[in-house]
């Protein structure tokens, strides 16, 4: 498989230790991430400071990573700011930048606050525990910050195609402004539910309705009744004569699948609403 499509995650860094100087014990470690991707993807990781401070220091480390090793990727600031800069002299003896082949900086900048990397053909090696080292610094504040977190690249799984449920209640539409129109059962349909579900995606897809390209707001998205299951959900939709032809469509966006790939991404029907002739 070879798809190339982006996927970009925004991590910000939220919660921040402010000390004097910076040992290994001031590290804030935050929450683990996780994010997916497949073998031969375009992936992007980005990582954020604290609002108003820059980066003077950022590291990404990838667990038992060939090509990564022992010294990670890392992109040096101006440092010589920074007092009592301590952990930098046991991240980067040189405090110079190191980058890897395959693997480049991505983002604003550090200046701007913002340090990433992307990969530019995932690996299997690739598909691991990440971890990104941050030394903030604000020359308002005047003391550094350090923070870190673990961020899981994981495999996606395609999930199976969409499908639009109870498709043959939509073959017999009954108008909603005429409540005496019934067919032979009583079934006149004036408010009907309509569900779209697809299963075993990981991680869940993005499902979309849209009715002649007009993007339907779903009620709801819930986990279905079987294993794997994900769905959404519109909730008292109703049709008149008006809606008679056009199409119902159920689309799911996934990191797997690509804009040619219509059968695993599309499900459809035509409506087919009676109305009481003039």
């Amino acid at each position: 498989m070879g798809w190339v499509q982006a996927y970009i995650l925004v991590f910000t860094t939220g919660i921040h230790l402010v000390v004097g100087s910076i040992e290994k014990s001031d590290l804030v470690a935050l929450d683990t991430k996780t994010i997916y991707s497949v073998e031969g993807n375009s992936v992007n990781i980005l990582a954020r400071s604290g609002e108003g401070r820059t980066i003077q220091f950022c590291r990404w480390d990838a667990l038992n990573h060939p090509k990564i090793g022992n010294n990670g990727i890392v992109f040096v600031n101006d440092v010589d700011d920074i007092p009592s800069f301590s952990i930098l002299a046991l991240q980067s003896p040189d405090k110079k930048n190191r980058i890897v082949t395959g693997y480049e900086q991505f983002g604003r900048g550090l200046t701007n606050g913002e340090c990433g990397i992307k990969i530019q053909n995932v690996t299997k090696e690739d598909l691991t525990t990440w971890k990104y080292l941050l030394i903030e610094f604000s020359k308002a504040e005047g003391n550094p910050t350090a923070v870190t977190r673990d961020v899981k690249l994981e495999v996606a799984v395609q999930p199976t195609p969409p499908v639009i449920l109870g498709k043959n209640n939509l073959d017999k539409i009954f108008e909603t402004d005429n409540p005496l129109l019934t067919d032979t059962s009583g079934n006149r349909h004036e408010f009907m539910n309509i569900s779209c579900c697809t299963e075993n995606g990981i991680p869940n897809p993005q499902l979309q309705l849209l009715l002649d390209g007009t993007n339907i707001t779903p009620t709801s998205s819930t986990n279905g009744d079987a294993p794997g299951q994900f769905c959404i959900h519109w909730t008292g939709a109703r049709f008149g004569r008006n809606d008679n032809g056009r199409k119902l469509k159920c689309i799911a966006e996934h990191i797997t699948t690509t804009d040619s790939d219509i059968s695993a991404k599309e499900d459809s029907v035509d409506l087919n609403v009676w109305c009481k002739k003039f």
